[in-house]
């Protein structure tokens, strides 16, 4: 189930799987804070920070646990990149967001920050699937996903368990 760690090279890249997702944090934080729009996965986690009160971070990580572990039900491989992205970004995102404030009633402010996001997002991508670590917990379920079910089931799957969850928050 585990993909083996290289450990001539662990320290280098965890040193850079760090800097991945401590810009991936940053570029969550950045969409949130800029008031445009966000990933669906962010707004699945503010969603559930504002019903339950815990961080936003909190839930990234609580999310990406339960998503791995469906991941796993279908015997997905998972490297040690899988575990440190669901224990990283989080808090990456509670520090970016308890520094930088929310952004209302300035467009080019707030279209610049959704385009910064963006830019930092595929570079903080491109950092960490560098490291070929594993997968993160929310790429593993898809793949897991797509390697037991057609593709047309795959599209199936996740138009209901969009539906689902979407039902399920506006309750």
């Amino acid at each position: 189930m585990f993909k083996p760690i290289r450990w001539k090279t662990f320290p280098r890249d965890f040193l850079r799987i760090q800097v991945g997702f401590f810009l991936f944090g940053l570029a969550i934080t950045l969409m949130i804070r800029g008031n445009l729009g966000t990933s669906a996965w962010a707004v699945l986690d503010v969603a559930l920070a504002k019903i339950s009160g815990l961080s936003v971070g909190t839930l990234t990580v609580l999310v990406g646990f339960t998503v791995l572990s469906g991941a796993l039900i279908l015997r997905e491989k998972i490297g040690w990149g899988t575990l440190a992205n669901i224990l990283s970004i989080g808090p990456w995102e509670d520090f970016c967001l308890a520094r930088i404030p929310p952004v209302t009633n300035n467009l080019p402010l707030q279209i610049a920050m959704l385009l910064i996001a963006i830019l930092l997002m595929g570079l903080a991508s491109a950092i960490y699937i560098g490291v070929d670590a594993g997968a993160g917990p929310r790429d593993s379920l898809m793949l897991a996903i797509k390697r037991t079910n057609s593709l047309r089931e795959c599209f199936l799957s996740q138009f209901v368990a969009s539906f689902n969850m979407r039902r399920m928050l506006a309750m």
